[in-house]
């Protein structure tokens, strides 16, 4: 926490956030797999809702697209839609197939996590550099 808090101090948010994006973020993203039987380790979709809120972003929607099989043994495809800030345009869509509606949203969102962490600083998000001080 210490490390985090210096990384803050000395170089600002953004030198933070991309330090926990490339150092703790990305790294669980990989080792995860979302088709192990097994309970998830994160909730994705709580983890985008929290990371679309703090960065200014308007909420994901989620959308179920197509229901296939028979009734005990069903597959759902849900897209996770992000839009861009400010405009109604989609900016990137995460498409996933799972067992169950919630598997197949998890997975959905992780993809746009996956997204957004590959993404490079909006403008607005960059730190301002300090003007040269003047020596008199």
């Amino acid at each position: 926490m210490r490390v985090l808090a210096a990384l803050y101090l000395d170089g600002g948010l953004e030198i933070a956030r991309r330090f926990i994006l490339q150092a703790v973020i990305s790294p669980e993203l990989a080792r995860m797999n979302p088709e192990s039987g097994g309970v998830p380790v994160m909730d994705f979709k709580s983890a985008l809702q929290e990371t679309l809120q703090a960065t200014g972003r308007p909420q994901a929607s989620y959308v179920l697209v197509k229901e296939a099989g028979p009734e005990h043994s069903k597959t759902f495809t849900v897209e996770v839609r992000l839009s861009s800030a400010g405009q109604t345009k989609v900016e990137f869509i995460g498409r996933a197939e799972g067992s169950t509606k919630k598997r197949a949203e998890q997975d959905a969102a992780r993809q746009v996590l996956q997204y957004l962490g590959s993404l490079p600083p909006r403008a607005e998000e960059k730190v301002p550099t300090k003007p040269p001080t003047r020596q008199p």
